[in-house]
C-alpha cells in the first residue's frame, strides 16, 4: 500500500478513517434476533426443536457447516439457494437464521404451519 494524502484520495474508506478505539471481544447480537430466540422458547416449536431438525436434515446440516467453516469455491446444486444468500445467513444457538428469520427444514414445515394455524 502507498500512502496518499486525503485530498488526493477522493474515494477513501470512511471506516478506515474512524477505527474503533478497542476491538470488541464479541459482536453484539441485534435486538430482533434476541427477541426471536426468546419468543421461540415460548412457542410449541422451540429453538431446540429447530436445532435438532437442522442437525438431522442432510441439506441444512451441510449449510450449517458451510456457515461455520466457510463456503466452497464451487457452489453445489443442492446448496445453491443458500449460497446465493450466504452473506445473509448466520447461526445463533444452533439455529440457522436468514436475517432475523429461523430457517426450518422442509420436512418440518407441516408441523410449524400446524402450530401457527392453531
Amino acid at each position: 500500500m502507498t500512502y496518499r494524502h486525503g485530498c488526493a484520495n477522493a474515494n477513501a474508506d470512511a471506516l478506515s478513517r474512524l477505527p474503533l478505539p478497542d476491538i470488541p471481544a464479541v459482536t453484539p447480537m441485534p435486538m430482533e434476533t434476541i427477541n426471536l430466540m426468546s419468543m421461540l422458547s415460548q412457542t410449541p416449536v422451540s429453538a431446540k426443536n429447530i436445532r435438532v431438525w437442522t442437525q438431522k436434515d442432510t441439506l441444512l446440516s451441510k449449510v450449517f457447516k458451510y456457515i461455520m467453516n466457510g463456503w466452497p469455491h464451487l457452489p453445489q446444486n443442492d446448496t445453491e439457494p443458500f449460497t446465493n444468500r450466504k452473506h445473509e445467513l448466520s447461526i445463533h444457538n444452533g439455529v440457522i437464521l436468514w436475517g432475523n428469520r429461523a430457517v426450518v427444514p422442509t420436512q418440518d414445515y407441516s408441523q410449524v404451519l400446524q402450530e401457527l394455524h392453531s
